[in-house]
C-alpha cells in the first residue's frame, strides 16, 4: 500500500511539474499589465499609487496584486521578469494546494491537472502579468479551509478573510466566493457570525476607506470607464454571448470541463459542492452580464480553477473504463483544441498572425507573443520588445509632456512619471472616462473611445483649466480638486460627497448635450495633393482638433488603395465608415522624416472596408504632441 502511494505521488508530482513546464513555455506579459505596473513603479519611486503622478487617480483593479508586485519591484527593479517568477510560483502554489488539501485522490488530483495544462484560459492567464494567479492561488485556499475544516466561526472568519483578500486582489470575484460564504453562515449564530463575517472583511473594508480617502471614490477609474459608457445594455449582453462563442471556437477545453464539472456534482447530488459550483455559475452570468471582455478566455480561468477544484473531490475508481474515460477524454480536448497550449512553442503567433476578430476578442497571447513571450527572450535583448514600449522609451528621452494614446500600457510604463498620459479610453484619466463615447469611434468591449473635450490637451500641458466648454469647466474643476487636491481637505470632502451621490450631474449632462458631431470636410477639399514636407500648419492644410475630421467621399466606394498626408511625428487612425457603422480602422503610425512637416503615404485600405463599402473616411489623431494636421487624402482608383 505504502509503495502504491509514492507511486501515485511521483505521477502526479510528474504532472504538477510538467503543468509547470507549459505555463513557463507559454509564459508572456500582456499591455494591460503595465498600466498597472506603471503605478506599481510610481509607488517604489515614492509617486504613490497613482498612473499619472500630478493626480490621484486608480487606474488598475487588483491592489492586492500591485502591492505584491511593488513589493518584488523594489528588490529587484525588473517588472518583466519579476511578474513572470511570481506568477509562476503562485501557479505552483495552487497545485500545491490542489493536490494536497483539495483533492481526494491522486487519480481525481492527475485528472484536474491535465484538465488545466489543456485549458488555453487557465495557461494563457497564469503568466500575462495580470492578477490571476494570485485570484487562482486564494481561491484554491478558500475551498481547502471550506471542504476541511470543521464548520464554526473560526472557519466563517477563515474563509471572510481569504475572500476579503481575493476581492482586494480584484473586487468582482467576490461573486465566486459569496455562495459558498452564505453555506457557511448559515452553519454559525447569525449574530455572532455576522460580527465575525465583518471583522473577516476588514481588508476590503479597509481598501475601500482608502479608496474613497485617497482616489475620492470607491470603485476603480476602469469602473466608470468601461460600464457607464452609455452603450446599451442589449449589445453588451450580446457581446457577453460571443465572448462565450469566442472560447468554445479557440479553447473548447475550458468551458466543457466547467459545464461537465457541474453536470456532475448535480448529478451525483453532492450537497457540499453547491456552494463553489454556484459561485462559479453566478461569475459566469456575471460575465454575459459585463459584456465579456476583449481577451480571450480572461475571465473564464478563475471559474475553471473553481470547477476543477470541486471535480478533484470526486472518488474516481482505481482501474476500468470509468478510470480511463475522463482521462482519455480530457487529453483528447486537450490535444485537439485549435491553440492548446500543449503544442505552443516559441513561433505562437508568428506563423499565424491573431488579431482582433470581427467581435472584438482578441487572442491577446497570439498578439503579444513574439515581443513579449518568454521564449522569444535573449541576453541583452529588452523585454518585451514592443513598438509601443520603444514608443515611451522615445517620449521619455524627448522630455515630452503630455501625449495622447489608445494602448496606455508598455508606453505609459516606458514613459515614466515625467510624461503625462491621456488615455482616449479613459482608463486611466478621471475626466475622459466620464464622458459618453464617440458613436463613430471604437466600441471594443472594454475599450470605448472618447472625444477629448477642446481644451483639455491644453489644460494638461500648461496645468490651467483650459478646457472650453463653460459646464465641463466647472465640473473639471470639482473632478481635479478630488483627483489633485491637498488629501486632507474639508473642501474635497464635501466635493467628494457631492460627486459620488451625483451632484455635480447636471453640469456633464450639460456639456454632452451641447455636443456637436466630428467636423465635415468635402472630398474636393481634402483631395488636393501635398508635397512631403510641408509645413504641418500652411495654408491648405486640415489643423486637427482631438476628435480629427471626416472626408465625405463622392460616392460609396470599394477603392483599395488610398493616398493620404499627415503630420510626420504623431500618430493617426482612419476610420472607414458606412452610413453610422465603422467598416474598419487602421492605424497609420508616425514615421519622422528628415525635412519634418508632412510626410505622404499610400495606404492599403482594409479588406473588410473593400468588401462592404464605405463612404467617408475619418482622420483622428491617435498620440503626439498635440499638433495635429491632414494635408490631404484622395482615392487612388476611379470613381
Amino acid at each position: 500500500m505504502e509503495a502504491k502511494r509514492r507511486t501515485s505521488g511521483v505521477i502526479v508530482g510528474t504532472i504538477v511539474l510538467l503543468l509547470l513546464a507549459v505555463v513557463v513555455r507559454c509564459a508572456w506579459v500582456s499591455d494591460d499589465a503595465y498600466t498597472s505596473f506603471r503605478t506599481v513603479d510610481n509607488l517604489v519611486n515614492g509617486y504613490g499609487l497613482t498612473w499619472n503622478v500630478a493626480e490621484r487617480v486608480q487606474a488598475f483593479t487588483n491592489p492586492l496584486w500591485v502591492l505584491l508586485m511593488a513589493a518584488a519591484y523594489a528588490v529587484t527593479s525588473d517588472v518583466y521578469y519579476t511578474c513572470l517568477a511570481l506568477s509562476v510560483l503562485l501557479t505552483a502554489a495552487t497545485a500545491f494546494v490542489l493536490v494536497r488539501f483539495v483533492s481526494t485522490s491522486a487519480r481525481s488530483a492527475a485528472l484536474v491537472l491535465i484538465v488545466l495544462m489543456g485549458s488555453k484560459a487557465f495557461v494563457d492567464y497564469s503568466t500575462s502579468g495580470l492578477e490571476n494567479p494570485l485570484t487562482h492561488l486564494l481561491l484554491a485556499i478558500f475551498l481547502a479551509i471550506f471542504l476541511r475544516r470543521t464548520p464554526g466561526l473560526k472557519t466563517l472568519f477563515a474563509l471572510c478573510l481569504i475572500a476579503a483578500l481575493g476581492a482586494v486582489n480584484r473586487l468582482d470575484t467576490i461573486l465566486l466566493y459569496l455562495p459558498t460564504l452564505l453555506a457557511a453562515y448559515m452553519l454559525v449564530p447569525k449574530r455572532r457570525g455576522a460580527l465575525i463575517a465583518l471583522a473577516g472583511f476588514a481588508p476590503l473594508l479597509a481598501w475601500e476607506i482608502f479608496s474613497i480617502v485617497y482616489y475620492g471614490f470607491p470603485l476603480p477609474n476602469t469602473y466608470y470607464a468601461k460600464l457607464h459608457a452609455g452603450v446599451p445594455t442589449s449589445e453588451i449582453m450580446a457581446q457577453g454571448l460571443l465572448y462565450f462563442l469566442d472560447s468554445l471556437d479557440v479553447d473548447p477545453v475550458t468551458l466543457i470541463a466547467m459545464a461537465a464539472s457541474g453536470v456532475a456534482i448535480v448529478a451525483c447530488r453532492l450537497s457540499a459542492l453547491y456552494g463553489p459550483i454556484s459561485g462559479a455559475a453566478l461569475y459566469l452570468v456575471y460575465v454575459v452580464g459585463i459584456g465579456g471582455d476583449f481577451m480571450s478566455g480572461r475571465f473564464f480561468a478563475a471559474p475553471l480553477l473553481v470547477a476543477m477544484l470541486a471535480l478533484s473531490r470526486f472518488e474516481l475508481p482505481e482501474s476500468g473504463l470509468q478510470l480511463f474515460a475522463p482521462f482519455a477524454i480530457a487529453a483528447a480536448l486537450a490535444l485537439a483544441s485549435p491553440r492548446s497550449p500543449l503544442k505552443s512553442d516559441s513561433s505562437y503567433g508568428a506563423v499565424e498572425r491573431y488579431g482582433v476578430n470581427p467581435s472584438g476578442i482578441a487572442d491577446e497571447r497570439g498578439y503579444y507573443y513574439q515581443s513579449a513571450g518568454l521564449l522569444r527572450a535573449t541576453r541583452g535583448k529588452q523585454m518585451p520588445s514592443h513598438l509601443w514600449l520603444t514608443q515611451g522609451l522615445r517620449l521619455r528621452a524627448t522630455g515630452a509632456k503630455v501625449e495622447q494614446r489608445g494602448a496606455i500600457g508598455f508606453a505609459g510604463f516606458a514613459a515614466g512619471p515625467g510624461v503625462r498620459i491621456l488615455d482616449v479610453y479613459g482608463l486611466a484619466d478621471p475626466l475622459v472616462s466620464r464622458l459618453r463615447i464617440d458613436p463613430r469611434g471604437g466600441k471594443r468591449i472594454g475599450h470605448f473611445e472618447r472625444r477629448v473635450p477642446k481644451g483639455y490637451f491644453e489644460t494638461l500641458e500648461s496645468g490651467e483649466n483650459r478646457i472650453a466648454d463653460p459646464s465641463l469647466a466647472r465640473y473639471y474643476e470639482a473632478l481635479h480638486d478630488i483627483v489633485a487636491g491637498p488629501v486632507w481637505s474639508a473642501a474635497r470632502f464635501g466635493r467628494i460627497a457631492a460627486m459620488n451621490t451625483g451632484g455635480y450631474d447636471h453640469l456633464l449632462d450639460a456639456y454632452l448635450a451641447a455636443q456637436p458631431g466630428r467636423p465635415i470636410l468635402r472630398y474636393a477639399e481634402a483631395s488636393q495633393p501635398k508635397r512631403q514636407g510641408t509645413r504641418w500648419d500652411a495654408p491648405g492644410n486640415s489643423v486637427l482638433g482631438e476628435d480629427g475630421l471626416e472626408v465625405e467621399l463622392p460616392a460609396e466606394t470599394r477603392c483599395a488603395r488610398i493616398e493620404v498626408s499627415v503630420d510626420n511625428n504623431d500618430d493617426y487612425e482612419l476610420l472607414f465608415l458606412r452610413g453610422a457603422d465603422v467598416a474598419a480602422k487602421l492605424e497609420v503610425p508616425r514615421k519622422p522624416i528628415p525635412e519634418a512637416g508632412l510626410r505622404v503615404d499610400e495606404i492599403a485600405v482594409p479588406a473588410e472596408a473593400v468588401t462592404s463599402g464605405y463612404d467617408t473616411i475619418a482622420v483622428r489623431p491617435a498620440s503626439g504632441d498635440g499638433r495635429y494636421a491632414l494635408g490631404h487624402l484622395r482615392l487612388l482608383c476611379a470613381q
